[in-house]
């Protein structure tokens, strides 16, 4: 069953900018966003705001992946919650971003986890709130077009593999970095364009019956 999301989100919902000069702003205080602010933490969200910028100025959207994009004509908003601490988030966000601003249909709102957690707890991965998650949501009728995250469902099996090694968390880390540098976004779009184009062949299927 799909869910109806409150349209006021969007009001609360910041853009990719506004989303990337939070971070920065709070980094230069020594700080990130959640409430969990050890030097463990603070080390992970300044490497992620570098990743973010990083991976910003290089994504190319696939052709393919931008043709279904640029086919979809009822207003849509993306919703994502997401934290600045969050490896995924840092390789995901600018990507979802990108995809997003290839048709002027499509907004893009980002809602920080844990000041909205009514909303992340209605998306939860195997009963954890895991991140980034994307909400897509019929701008009209506020109703979920589908949703994605938080990470590709190849890497998703790895991790859980990983978790049942006991690999250390560092370690998992840096393993699941290079996963992300080596697919150099791929998946991500795919895995998003093959849930968008579902929705716009149910929208066809809809007009013509």
């Amino acid at each position: 069953m799909k869910n109806l999301i409150d349209p006021k989100l969007r009001e609360k919902g910041m853009s990719y900018s506004q989303y990337s000069d939070l971070l920065k702003s709070l980094m230069e205080k020594g700080q990130t966003t959640g409430q969990d602010q050890s030097v463990d933490i603070l080390k992970y969200a300044k490497q992620n705001v570098k990743r973010m910028e990083k991976l910003f100025s290089e994504i190319e959207i696939l052709p393919e992946v931008e043709s279904i994009i640029q086919h979809v004509s009822v207003p849509q908003t993306w919703f994502v919650l997401t934290e600045g601490w969050c490896g995924d988030a840092a390789q995901i966000m600018p990507v979802i971003n990108t995809m997003a601003r290839a048709n002027n249909s499509i907004e893009i709102k980002i809602l920080l986890r844990d000041e909205n957690l009514f909303l992340m707890d209605m998306y939860l991965q195997e009963g954890k709130r895991s991140i980034p998650k994307l909400i897509a949501v019929e701008k009209r009728s506020s109703t979920e077009l589908f949703s994605w995250g938080p990470r590709p469902l190849e890497l998703q099996v790895l991790l859980d593999d990983w978790v049942s090694s006991q690999l250390s968390f560092e370690e998992m880390n840096t393993r699941l970095h290079a996963w992300y540098d080596d697919d150099k976004t791929m998946s991500i779009q795919r895995e998003i364009a093959e849930l968008l184009e579902k929705v716009l062949v149910q929208d066809e299927s809809t007009c013509c019956n």
